[in-house]
Formats: C-alpha cells, structure tokens, sequence
C-alpha cells in the first residue's frame, strides 16, 4: 500500500500528523476501502438506538423476497442480518481479488448477486469468519429500507453531522440501484476519519 498521510490522536488532541506526498494534505479527501464497512456497522447501531430496527435477527428474505429464485441456495433463506455483520455467512468467497471483486461490481446487480452468491459445499458446524464484501452490499440495501432514506443523508444527519464533519467534505459511492456502496467506496479527510476513529476509542462518546 502506499499511504498518503499519518494522522494520530491522543486523549482527545491532536498530537501528530504528517503527509507524504504533493498531493496530499489536511484538506484533501483520502479513500477509506474497508474502512467504510466500520462506518455501515455504525450505522446499524444507530438504527438500533433509534428504535428503527428491533434485531439483528430479520431475515434477509424478509427485505428483498424478490432476489430469492429457485437457483438461490436455501441455505440462504435463513441468513440474517447479524450473519453479515459478523461476516459468518459461508458464501464460497475464497479470495478478495479482483478475480473475484470486479465481477461483481460490474454485474449492475450488487444486492442481487451477493444474495446468490454460491455457498460452500461443506458447511460448518459452528459459524466462521468469512471476509466477504457482498455481505455489505446486502447490508448497505437493507438498512436504505429501514431508515426510509439515503445512506448518505442518514449518516450525515445521525454520524458526522454531530461528529462536526461538513456534509461537503465527505464522499460515498453508490452502486447502479442507487445504493450507497457497503464495503468501500467512502473519501474522507483524515483529520475527519480521525474522528471518527476517537468516537470508537472514547466509547462512543464525543464533547460529552
């Protein structure tokens, strides 16, 4: 990886940060990756919090009946939201590559593929880790149903908006229904991502 900037905090104060390269700098937006699935989890809580979801434990069928077909494997009509949270959804996902990834992305069909993702053909006993972006994408739909509107608005309104994050100096991508992209796709400052990182070290608490 080659990283753009450092940026740590310590007890609430800025303590170091440095930038590596010409175009990097306090003011220009870094791409998250991964990191936006942190960001979607949060927003699950939040939901949570607000009584707009009662349990991790709603079915998956329960929001997109539609993308379920006779080929779907039945395995994945009892997947629940908090097996994709948990990543233990044992979809056959071997390797995040982009063998694996970019044809995905260019389906036009995110939320529908990841729902009939093959699963494996031996399953576990007990649920395991399976690191599977997909998971996020059903994630990210999903919880556009709950809240009634976009991802972005919801997150700017309950997360970065109090976090003192400017609705302007933030990005997310969406897939081609319009979806805000679960997995990755998220640019934020680093001084902001920063933020959001002491919300989770301070026990979810920010200026009291």
């Amino acid at each position: 990886y080659n990283y753009s900037s450092v940026v740590i905090i310590r007890h609430g104060e800025l303590v170091y940060e440095k930038y590596f390269s010409r175009s990097a700098n306090p003011d220009r937006r870094a791409t998250l990756y991964s990191m936006t699935k942190s960001v979607l989890s949060a927003l699950f809580g939040i939901a949570i919090d607000q009584g707009r979801l009662d349990s991790l434990d709603h079915k998956v069928i329960e929001y997109f009946p539609e993308y379920f077909y006779p080929s779907t494997d039945p395995h994945m009509r009892e997947v629940t939201l908090r097996d994709l949270l948990t990543m233990s959804v044992p979809f056959l996902w071997v390797n995040e590559n982009d063998v694996t990834v970019a044809p995905w992305i260019n389906s036009g069909k995110m939320v529908e593929k990841a729902i009939n993702l093959n699963f494996q053909n031996i399953l576990p006993s007990e649920p395991e880790f399976n690191y599977c972006t997909p998971n996020t994408q059903i994630l990210s739909a999903v919880l556009t149903e709950i809240v009634g509107m976009p991802l972005r608005s919801y997150a700017q309104e309950n997360l970065f908006g109090p976090l003192g994050i400017p609705e302007k100096e933030w990005g997310w991508g969406v897939d081609d229904h319009g979806y805000y992209l679960g997995g990755y796709g998220m640019a934020m400052r680093p001084r902001d991502f920063v933020r959001f990182g002491y919300l989770f070290a301070n026990h979810g608490y920010w200026n009291g």
